[in-house]
């Protein structure tokens, strides 16, 4: 199994910054208290206050599953203040793919990947 990662991007409806806060908190509230396979789960905001991303990544599919059962309905009060669109990076089960439906989630199978740090070479560092 390969791990599972996640994009989210969030346009904050207009006067409802403080509910998105309030939502985004209880959901990190969950995560810490009872994930088990949530490797990160970070949110951003711009300066101005009205976008925010989340960058997620799992262990595997059951992690992200799990996670899912977790938050419950939480996300929802979330997406009551705000739009979301989601990209998914890896290959998720039938069964997570199932369950991201509801999220219209665009999936990114994987393509290519550099092994950074398998060559046996080292990296020349910048200087200043």
């Amino acid at each position: 199994m390969s791990d599972i990662r996640a994009h989210a991007h969030f346009s904050i409806h207009d006067g409802k910054l403080e509910a998105f806060r309030k939502a985004v908190d209880e959901c990190i509230r969950i995560v810490d208290q009872l994930d088990t396979g949530t490797l990160l789960y970070d949110w951003f905001i711009n300066e101005a206050g009205h976008e925010a991303v989340l960058i997620e990544q799992f262990r595997d599919s059951e992690a992200v599953i799990e996670h899912i059962d977790h938050l419950g309905n939480r996300p929802d009060a979330v997406l009551a203040v705000s739009d979301m669109s989601v990209q998914g990076f890896g290959e998720p089960t039938p069964e997570l793919r199932e369950r991201l439906a509801k999220y219209d989630v665009t999936i990114f199978t994987p393509l290519a990947k550099a092994k950074l740090g398998q060559t046996g070479k080292t990296k020349a560092k910048a200087t200043v």
